[in-house]
């Protein structure tokens, strides 16, 4: 999993700088994933998986195939996040299929 968590890494990184234009104002966290693995009492026993933090009040913004939904603002800043990405990374990266919940203090 090691490059799923350097592209988190990254995400992480773009999303900071995100927040600190203050373009919203509330926050946009990124859900860091763990790797665990599974015990000897299971019958996956040693295999390892990506493990995200669960989500309440899912919510999918964007995809990665152009999609968006634009029928409330959360959507809408997603995609302006995504957009910014690209630009913020001078074109190396887009955060895109950005999913996840709206809290009244954060989305994440």
């Amino acid at each position: 999993f090691e490059l799923d968590i350097k592209a988190m890494d990254k995400a992480y990184d773009l999303v900071r700088e995100w927040n600190s234009r203050g373009f919203i104002n509330k926050p946009v966290m990124v859900n860091i994933p763990q790797v665990w693995t599974f015990d000897n009492y299971s019958s996956l026993a040693g295999t390892k998986v990506l493990q995200e933090p669960f989500i309440m009040n899912y919510q999918k913004f964007n995809s990665n195939t152009g999609w968006t939904d634009d029928e409330t603002p959360w959507p809408r800043v997603m995609q302006a996040l995504s957009h910014f990405s690209y630009h913020a990374s001078h074109g190396q990266f887009v955060l895109c299929d950005l999913q996840g919940g709206v809290y009244a203090n954060a989305v994440c």
